[in-house]
């Protein structure tokens, strides 16, 4: 894995469904923080780890 921020858990399964592993879905309990905030400036870094992540997969040829 070469992404290290939010984009790490798409990476993930990116290259999961490379390898052709098996995705499950498991409950957690989430406890929100009142004061936790998301800068902005962290949805355009996932765009951009995103972008990196399709354009990767797609050089080695990994179906949609």
């Amino acid at each position: 894995m070469r992404i290290n921020g939010w984009g790490a858990d798409l990476e993930m399964l990116a290259l999961a469904r490379k390898f052709i592993l098996k995705i499950i879905e498991l409950p957690i309990k989430w406890e929100s923080k009142e004061r936790s905030t998301v800068k902005t400036g962290a949805f355009l870094q996932t765009l951009k780890e995103l972008l990196q992540i399709r354009r990767r997969m797609q050089k080695f040829n990994v179906q949609n």
